[in-house]
């Protein structure tokens, strides 16, 4: 029962995600943030160069002075 359960909910989890991106090219507005950074400037191991999670929250730049 647990392991159908998990399942279930990873299947649903995967249909979401992929509902999700395929509305990307639909908005108005969008475009690419490129974070640089060294692994040992962001505190991480050498071997988290590349996919780490990183949470950006909307800014009104225009507000920005």
């Amino acid at each position: 029962m647990n392991r159908t359960w998990l399942l279930l909910v990873g299947l649903l989890a995967l249909g979401l995600s992929t509902q999700a991106v395929t509305q990307y090219p639909d908005w108005q507005h969008t475009g690419s943030l490129y974070i640089i950074t060294t692994p040992e400037g962001a505190g991480l191991p050498a071997t988290a160069s590349e996919d780490i999670a990183l949470d950006v929250s909307e800014v009104n730049v225009s507000k920005i002075a």
